[in-house]
């Protein structure tokens, strides 16, 4: 759990709002609680060491699970780990918490006359186990608000909080997933695909979800071996999962038919706006029945044979060879509906008042 302990020692940045640190466990899986104990313990060592922003842990033991490490913490810690909220079943144990985090912090004494008043610094880790204790006993929805009215302490540093994830609607941990920005969530450790010692076989997996200040969202997954003492003790995989090998690529050209080597042939270069030679021949020598109105022809083959010698001189195009010998010269076969009614080109509807 480095990537959320280095969220908890880094504190307020930037001047933004303190991390929040969810640690989430259930029945599913051993060993929830004692990641939960881990994680502060590294706190600790790192307060005692110099090495966080803050400068001393107040710890909310709303859960009987809490007895089990506190006396470790208070080892490494002394007299710079407090224990606010003594009853968290007290109907006014939240404010009671937030009245104390002021009087706990270094330096909030008063200043004396003349001193002015300095800004508050973040200096304080606030630990709570657990946050479903406190949802016992107060309304969700005012559990929630004082999360959000901590997170906005000037003294707050960093927030750790646990939860019993089996013990509340998704709703409400999926609130409590967005106002964090760091997850970690014990699952279990079946299916995974790297390869470990004999004697380090994991029994549970964190998954840790780091909210980056990009938007992404960074996932880690780290293993853990449960220990006779109760306590957990991270393993290391030997080897990595192998990454898939890429397919073989073929060495044959992939065959295509004459109709799409053609065709590609007279794309070369885009779609053509203009005919080609042969094209405009082929279109000139279609012959429209008006054409053979306008020469007073009875019938289309009357009209090929008078003009026909007109319309090529006429042309600079050379008459197309379509089929068979000499020149083709297209044709318009047209049938009239009716023998007694003849064709108009007056609009049928016009009387129509449209």
């Amino acid at each position: 759990m480095d990537e959320a302990l280095r969220c908890l020692r880094d504190g307020v940045v930037d001047g933004g709002s303190a991390p929040f640190v969810l640690v989430q466990d259930s029945p599913d899986v051993l060993g929830g609680p004692a990641l939960a104990a881990k994680l502060f313990s590294s706190l600790c060592k790192a307060l005692r060491d110099g090495r966080s922003q803050a400068q001393l842990l107040s710890m909310v033991p709303a859960d009987a699970s809490c007895t089990a490490y506190m006396p470790e913490l208070q080892a490494v810690l002394g007299t710079s780990l407090q224990q606010l909220c003594p009853d968290p079943t007290a109907p006014d144990a939240l404010q009671h918490v937030l009245a104390s985090m002021g009087d706990a912090a270094p330096g909030s004494k008063a200043s004396g006359p003349g001193q002015g008043t300095a800004k508050a610094q973040p200096c304080i880790a606030l630990g709570v186990d657990s946050l479903t204790t406190l949802m016992f006993h107060h309304p969700v929805y005012q559990v929630l608000e004082w999360i959000d009215d901590v997170l906005q302490q000037p003294r707050l540093a960093c927030l750790v909080g646990t939860v019993h994830t089996d013990l509340h609607e998704s709703i409400t941990v999926n609130s409590l997933e967005r106002m964090a920005s760091c997850t970690v969530r014990a699952v279990p450790c079946q299916g995974q695909l790297h390869v470990f010692a004999r004697a380090q076989q994991p029994d549970l997996a964190a998954e840790v979800c780091i909210k980056q200040r990009t938007g992404r969202v960074k996932v880690l997954t780290e293993y853990y071996k449960q220990m006779p003492n109760g306590s957990v003790q991270e393993v290391k995989p030997l080897l990595e999962p192998e990454k898939p090998l890429p397919m073989p690529q073929a060495d044959v050209a992939p065959v295509q038919d004459a109709a799409t080597v053609e065709l590609a042939k007279k794309m070369t270069g885009g779609m053509r706006l203009t005919l080609t030679q042969q094209e405009s021949a082929a279109r000139q020598s279609v012959l429209l029945p008006w054409e053979q109105r306008q020469a007073g022809a009875e019938s289309q083959d009357e009209f090929v044979s008078t003009n026909r010698k007109a319309s090529t001189a006429s042309s600079k195009v050379e008459p197309v060879q379509l089929a068979g010998e000499g020149a083709s010269y297209g044709q318009i076969f047209y049938e009239r509906d009716s023998e007694t009614d003849p064709d108009s080109d007056e609009d049928p509807d016009d009387d129509l008042d449209i």
